[in-house]
């Protein structure tokens, strides 16, 4: 059911950030699951389809 919880939450308005450093197991979490790679939805379509060496 955490998945669910979650899902309300985030509908409910609440941080990304916070929920992050509160359920994630990536070592991202401590930076509220930023990982610091897409920064703009540009960035997203332009480093997509790249490997990453970073992330979880």
């Amino acid at each position: 059911m955490l998945l669910v919880d979650l899902e309300k939450n985030i509908i409910a308005g609440a941080d990304l950030s916070d929920l992050a450093v509160e359920h994630s197991f990536c070592p991202s979490k401590e930076n509220g699951g930023q990982d610091g790679h897409l920064l703009r939805l540009g960035d997203i379509a332009s480093k997509g389809t790249q490997p990453t060496t970073q992330g979880c």
